[in-house]
């Protein structure tokens, strides 16, 4: 098993986690259908707000590799971009997080 991914929030977002970590993995499953069908713009468009609405929470982990698949659409790197849909997947099951 995977360790946890750490995440420290501010208490004020806590009521809006649930149903973000939701949305982040529903827009992964969108993406990855997209990606399978060739839909690179629809992957772009979705990582491009998954990174903005991460940064927003402060949850930079996820907000750095929405970056980086977004430079992967970019270039048209089907592997990197494949690679980076796994990765969000996974940092999605992997975030714990806590409030202060």
């Amino acid at each position: 098993m995977e360790d946890k991914i750490t995440v420290r929030l501010t208490e004020d977002v806590r009521p809006y986690m649930a149903g973000f970590i939701i949305h982040k993995q529903a827009d992964v499953k969108t993406i990855e259908r997209a990606f399978q069908e060739g839909n690179y713009e629809v992957v772009g468009e979705i990582a491009h707000r998954m990174q903005g609405t991460s940064a927003m929470f402060g949850i930079a982990v996820l907000a750095d590799v929405c970056a980086s698949l977004i430079n992967s659409v970019r270039a048209r790197d089907a592997r990197e971009i494949g690679g980076k849909i796994a990765e969000l997947s996974r940092i999605l099951g992997r975030l714990d997080i806590t409030y202060e």
